[in-house]
This record gives C-alpha cells, sequence and structure tokens, in this order.
C-alpha cells in the first residue's frame, strides 16, 4: 500500500511540476479527522438505507438514473462531439477550444454511421454524447443521435450532457424525436438556474442534474435538490472536484485540501457529496441522488473500456 501510494504521489508531482508546492495537501492529523468524519457520515448514510454499488464506489439515495444502471454495468460508451463549450466553469479539468471531430476511446468517427456501426459491434446497451458543450454542435449531435437510435432501436439507452445555455423548446423536441432519452445539466455552469431543467421536464423521459459537489455551495445545494423534487427532476448526480494543471489556477486560492490518487482530488468535495446524500434521505426527497467518486470512474468505467 505504502509503494502504491509513493507512485500516486510521484505522478501528482509529475503532473502538476512547480505547481505541486502551491497546493494544500492534506496532512497526517488532517487525514485522521476527515477519516473518522467520513466514516461517521457513511455509517449514518447506511443506517438511513442508502444504496450501494461497484464496491462502495457509487453510493445512492433511491434509484440510479438509467444511464448510470448502464455505466454500472460497463456497457455504455461516451462520445466527445466536439471539444468547444460556451461555458467557464473554474472546476472544468481541461480546456475546451478547439472544434474537434467526435471520438471515444482514441477513435474517432467522422461519419455518424460510423459510430452506430461500432455502438451495434460491441452491442453497447448505453451510449451518451458529451463534449464540449453538444449544443454548440447541434446538427452534428442530432445526426450522432438519429445514427444510434435507426441502427440500435430501443436497445441502446442515448442521454446527453449540456450545460443547457442554448437549449430551446424546438431543441428539445428535436432531441426527444432524434432518439434522446436523457438529459443531464450542469446547472452549476448557469448559477444553478433550474429554468432548462424546468423546460425539459414532460419532455425527455429522464430529467436529471450531474453537477460537482462544491463545498462553498452546500448550503445552495441542498435547496436545489428541494427545487428538483418539486419540479419533478428525476436524479441528481454529484461527482468529486479534481485539481489537474488546466484548472489549478482557478482551485488553489479556495479553501480547498487536495488528496493524492490515481489523480488528485478534493477533500472537502467528497464531505460534501455525502452530506448532500444524508440530508436527501433524511429529508424523505423524491428526487434520487448519487455520488459518483473519483475513485469509481477510475476503476470501474477505466476497467469497462479496457475489456473492450
Amino acid at each position: 500500500m505504502q509503494r502504491e501510494q509513493q507512485r500516486d504521489i510521484e505522478r501528482n508531482r509529475q503532473e502538476l511540476g512547480e505547481h505541486y508546492e502551491t497546493l494544500s495537501w492534506i496532512g497526517t492529523q488532517q487525514a485522521r479527522e476527515a477519516e473518522e468524519e467520513r466514516c461517521r457520515l457513511l455509517d449514518g448514510l447506511a443506517a438511513r438505507g442508502v444504496g450501494s454499488t461497484a464496491k462502495g464506489a457509487k453510493l445512492f439515495a433511491r434509484a440510479l438514473s438509467p444511464g448510470c444502471s448502464t455505466c454500472v454495468a460497463g456497457n455504455w460508451s461516451c462520445l466527445f462531439v466536439n471539444n468547444i463549450c460556451n461555458g467557464r466553469c473554474f472546476y472544468c479539468p481541461t480546456p475546451q477550444v478547439s472544434e474537434d471531430e467526435p471520438s471515444t476511446n482514441a477513435l474517432t468517427f467522422r461519419e455518424a454511421a460510423d459510430y452506430a456501426d461500432y455502438l451495434e459491434f460491441f452491442g453497447f446497451q448505453g451510449a451518451s454524447v458529451s463534449g464540449g458543450e453538444p449544443l454548440l454542435t447541434f446538427d452534428r449531435t442530432l445526426a450522432f443521435l438519429r445514427a444510434a437510435r435507426e441502427r440500435c432501436g430501443e436497445a441502446v439507452h442515448l442521454w446527453m450532457y449540456t450545460n443547457g445555455l442554448l437549449l430551446t423548446a424546438d431543441k428539445l423536441r428535436l432531441l426527444k424525436e432524434a432518439g434522446l432519452a436523457e438529459i443531464r445539466f450542469d446547472i452549476s455552469a448557469d448559477r444553478y438556474s433550474l429554468d432548462k431543467v424546468a423546460l425539459a421536464v414532460g419532455v425527455i423521459d429522464s430529467v436529471t442534474v450531474e453537477i460537482p459537489a462544491i463545498p462553498e455551495d452546500f448550503e445552495l445545494l441542498r435547496e436545489k435538490m428541494r427545487e428538483l423534487d418539486r419540479l419533478g427532476a428525476g436524479f441528481l448526480n454529484l461527482h468529486q472536484l479534481r485539481c489537474t494543471p488546466h484548472n489549478r489556477k482557478n482551485l488553489v486560492g479556495r479553501p480547498y485540501t487536495y488528496l493524492h490518487g490515481p489523480k488528485v482530488t478534493v477533500l472537502e468535495s467528497e464531505l460534501c457529496a455525502l452530506r448532500l446524500l444524508d440530508c436527501a434521505l433524511a429529508e424523505g426527497l423524491g428526487l434520487a441522488v448519487n455520488y459518483c467518486s473519483f475513485i469509481y470512474k477510475h476503476r470501474y468505467q477505466g476497467a469497462a473500456a479496457r475489456r473492450r
């Protein structure tokens, strides 16, 4: 274990280079206190009946969205339809500055029909369209959704990630007609506005909000969970903030504590997500909430890709 930890530290040091020392790394006493709080939260969640999958790397209240269930099963393809974005989220881990060809798993697909062949060949049960921001190349996004639905039928669950800034009722209708079954909003890109979420409820079968658990926004996120529940949105996915060479300059001024691992993650982000899960269960919300930890993404999504 110590060797593995040392390897992680060295990789993190190499990735961040000269900026490594600018981060507030967790110390021994702080690690003990954080582990005590984490265990207390996990014990409380277990007592409230929290769900768990992927050997505890993904915790959830109520249920997982159809897309998340497909991901856990390892039968999911994520298509990066472009590499441009109109959001300016401080936590974005990579630059989003060029309109690249659609790609996934180091494969490029210039034609939508070729991607549909790929889905059929591997027998995928789910496929998502991500970016960047898919609405910036709307015609391309529609073409890939249509091709997947026409080739694979209802055997493939199709969903899309978006910040929603460019979404309209007409675009929602076209997305629905193209076969979109689930839409996931990053509402933190739009100051946590739920206007576009409300627009999608009743149009797209599954309406999900997927955001990082930003520690300083805990109280606001708690209220947004209640609002989402009242709106009739189905799911809230929370994930863990991580630090990369690209977003480091935006994170370093915030009161975060950084953890070594396969990638650098934020301690307070995980604790925030666990507290929000606890609130959802304690308040009896109908909204399904799940915490997608970085370890889940690293181990289980990566393992599925390696199997293919």
